[in-house]
């Protein structure tokens, strides 16, 4: 088994909605629609977050029946989930937790490997995401600061308007930011970079 000397983490909201079915089935963004594992009760279940299951394992019906209920939604002034979390804290509570426990085995799994993590986007969820990176020990890293300054300067981060992955400008800002702290952990580990 490889033992890294350091282990990088991208944190996305998308990976807390995702952590809970109940919590991915309310969403309009972030419910990709398809059986998949969800970790509940120390253990790995399967489950279905789209609202008609036995219609979901077609790739066609997934594709529209998400972009039907987004502009549905969108025309009865209707929020997704992600911008309501504080709405529902008993549910917002138990995702916490989940993150927190598969944050707290990420870290159990790096062994003596220091764990860094970025956040990826600053919709609402991120800060549970954060919260939950701090109660496992896992150290998160600024990157955002980097991704304004480089769109201030005329940089495109985006690889467009339409899709919120990051260009190559995009992730030559985020490098720059992470460059440090994982210098940082390498070095006091005692290897380089």
């Amino acid at each position: 088994r490889e033992q890294p000397d350091v282990v990088l983490w991208q944190l996305c909201a998308n990976d807390y909605i995702g952590n809970s079915v109940a919590l991915e089935r309310r969403s309009l963004w972030n419910n990709i629609g398809m059986r998949r594992p969800y970790w509940a009760s120390d253990r790995v279940v399967y489950a279905d977050p789209s609202p008609a299951p036995s219609l979901a394992s077609s790739a066609l019906y997934r594709v529209l029946a998400g972009h039907i209920a987004i502009l549905r939604a969108e025309q009865l002034g209707a929020r997704s989930v992600e911008l309501s979390l504080d709405s529902l804290p008993v549910l917002a509570d138990s995702v916490d937790r989940i993150t927190t426990a598969l944050l707290r085995r990420g870290v159990l799994r790096a062994g003596p490997a220091p764990v860094l993590a970025f956040m990826a986007d600053t919709v609402p969820p991120a800060a549970h995401m954060r919260r939950a990176a701090a109660r496992a020990g896992v150290a998160l890293v600024d990157v955002q600061q980097a991704l304004r300054a480089a769109e201030r300067s005329g940089a495109s981060i985006h690889a467009s308007a339409l899709d919120a992955h990051w260009s190559a400008a995009g992730h030559a800002a985020v490098a720059s930011a992470l460059h440090p702290a994982i210098s940082r952990a390498l070095g006091a580990k005692g290897a380089t970079p």
